[in-house]
């Protein structure tokens, strides 16, 4: 008689090992077998009873079907618990912990025994007896002067306008600094009422459903696109102070080297923002690269269907598609603004060099020799390169964060067309209820996809009426099923 233990309960799915054995030929041999277990939470928890879960394993009920498969079967769904994923966010994250977000306990702290899912239980869990109290309180209190320096310096410049009349130089430096600033404080708000679901994302790209099969990103090649990312931020700063002094002395900006020494470090961790996003994007396309594998593989072994393919497939597409709602959920609002704003700098910073290059022709127009010429120097040279130079990189981040949610989005269109490539092998003969079942999941996965009002696709608002990023990040209307 076959026994069934249930081993690691994780995230709607119990893996269940099913010794079982097949007699041929007078000896014996491991099959694969394959079942789903109805779901019953008197049974559920009488069964994990006696073995309790593992400290780093979240225990989610609220998925209705279990599934069980054989330790070896080739298509039973395994869970495992990394840290990958959250080491690499939280590295890259770090910078914000300087300014108020509390970090750690949004990506690094993801213990807790109860569900976490609005901004009131999340605050009460920041502020629990932990190990992280005091470093949260003392986060809060920096994120709440930071929010009152901020409102302190948007009504004093609308109190100056509105009702004492005065127009000052001033007001650029303030523009300056909320170009700079807003990025940091809605990123930082963000993680104090929104951080549970961040942590909630951390968690399921940390959870790695399929393993038997499915290829993996190698650790190297992200951590490399990472860096790189990371560099190329740092890099354009730096070019960028490379030539402020001679802005400074030939009067072209309004900066001085102190004002930009001081707005160096909140400037550079705004743009840690694009590196942040496209990791994110990374861990969401893996899990669907890894839905698409595992259909590939259903289809290269000309898998017959059962109802137990139809709850997994599910089960697994579900997951993906709720990590990138919420995605939007916490991030679109907050690159859209991020992107407007770097828009705007990149505009003043256009600005600047026309205006190197009006002075540049005033001063050959008042040469009163006419055969006289006046060559560009060196300084004027450095300065007109590295200003297309960062620009250009600029571009370049944001057109690789628009790519990233591309390629995000074109996985997920992908796994119905590969689930249509299994079903169509004509290799078996389907029972109706598996031919009802196929045609539900097949509505189920487009409305999600294409759901006008809330879609399975990475958006950012501001990228919708780019040329090439639009059309890939805007749903579809299929009418035709």
């Amino acid at each position: 008689m076959d026994s069934y233990s249930i081993t690691k309960p994780v995230g709607g799915v119990a893996v269940v090992d099913i010794p079982s054995n097949s007699s041929s030929g007078g000896g014996s041999s491991p099959t694969t077998t394959a079942a789903v277990i109805n779901y019953s939470p008197s049974a559920a928890v009488a069964a994990m009873a006696s073995t309790p879960p593992e400290p780093n394993i979240i225990i989610d009920m609220t998925d209705q079907w279990y599934t069980a498969s054989a330790a070896t079967g080739a298509t039973g769904l395994k869970v495992q618990r990394r840290t990958f994923w959250r080491n690499t966010i939280g590295t890259v994250l770090v910078p914000f912990v300087f300014f108020g977000a509390p970090v750690l306990s949004t990506v690094y702290d993801t213990g807790s025994r109860f569900p976490v899912n609005t901004t009131a239980l999340w605050l009460r869990y920041l502020f629990k007896m932990h190990p992280l109290l005091p470093l949260n309180i003392i986060l809060l209190l920096g994120t709440v002067a930071l929010n009152s320096w901020i409102l302190y310096k948007i009504f004093d410049v609308l109190i100056r306008l509105l009702f004492i009349g005065e127009l000052h130089i001033y007001y650029i430096d303030v523009v300056i600094d909320m170009i700079d600033w807003l990025p940091i404080v809605v990123a930082i708000d963000m993680f104090w009422l929104k951080g549970y679901v961040v942590r909630q994302v951390v968690i399921k790209l940390d959870t790695v459903v399929i393993t038997h099969f499915s290829q993996s990103v190698p650790p190297a090649t992200v951590i490399m696109k990472v860096s790189v990312l990371v560099l190329l931020v740092i890099v354009c700063h730096c070019i960028s102070f490379s030539t402020l002094q001679w802005k400074i002395d030939k009067g072209v900006t309004w900066l001085t080297t102190q004002s930009y020494l001081y707005d160096l470090a909140h400037g550079c961790v705004s743009w840690f923002l694009m590196p942040v996003y496209i990791v994110f994007t990374m861990g969401i396309q893996l899990k669907y690269r890894q839905i698409n594998d595992y259909l590939n593989h259903l289809t290269r072994i000309s898998e017959r269907p059962e109802q137990f393919h139809m709850k997994q497939i599910k089960f697994l597409f579900k997951t993906s598609a709720t990590l990138i709602k919420r995605m939007n959920y916490t991030f679109n609002q907050l690159m859209s603004l991020f992107f407007s704003l770097l828009m705007l700098e990149m505009t003043i910073d256009f600005g600047y060099t026309m205006f190197t290059l009006y002075l540049f022709v005033y001063k050959l127009n008042k040469i009163e020799d006419p055969g006289a010429q006046l060559e560009f120097s060196k300084g004027l040279v450095r300065v007109l390169s590295a200003d297309l130079l960062v620009q250009g990189i600029r571009l370049g981040l944001i057109a690789v964060t628009g790519l990233s949610m591309v390629r995000v989005n074109y996985e997920s269109r992908s796994v119905p067309v590969h689930f249509y490539d299994w079903m169509s092998q004509f290799t078996h003969t389907v029972s109706p209820q598996i031919y009802q079942s196929f045609r539900l999941l097949r509505y189920y996965m487009i409305s999600k996809i294409e759901n006008i009002d809330s879609p399975a696709l990475l958006v950012i608002t501001f990228l919708k009426n780019t040329p090439f990023i639009g059309q890939k990040i805007t749903p579809r209307n299929h009418n035709y099923y």
